[in-house]
């Protein structure tokens, strides 16, 4: 999904794959590798990416089918959108096992936090 999203994205907005490299700062080889190989770009990059591309990276990274960035709603970006960013690409690279505890440790978090409310 992210492939596709990222090369429909990037064609949406007219970029070569040389110039969308440049604009992000990343070598058009490595760039080429996220479309064709599908290796997965830093949460700084992938940030970057959402910015250049206009959209987000729950959109890139496929958490949400709405393209548009929350500025384009209305919606100014926020700290805790970064950090959502981040946090969504850091889960992308787990494996199975490593998922699987992470949603674990966030449903125990959840639980903590119910109690104190």
């Amino acid at each position: 999904m992210f492939v596709e999203r990222l090369k429909r994205k990037r064609e949406e907005q007219g970029f070569t794959q040389a110039e969308l490299a440049r604009r992000i700062g990343v070598s058009r080889d490595l760039y080429n590798k996220y479309e064709r190989a599908g290796i997965r770009p830093t949460h700084e990059t992938l940030i970057s990416l959402a910015v250049e591309l206009r959209t987000t990276v729950d959109y890139l990274i496929g958490s949400t089918n709405d393209p548009t960035p929350p500025a384009k709603r209305g919606e100014p970006l926020t700290e805790l959108d970064m950090q959502r960013a981040k946090t969504a690409d850091a889960m992308m690279q787990l494996d199975d096992d490593e998922l699987a505890k992470a949603m674990e440790y966030i449903q125990m978090l959840r639980a903590f936090r119910n109690k104190k409310e």
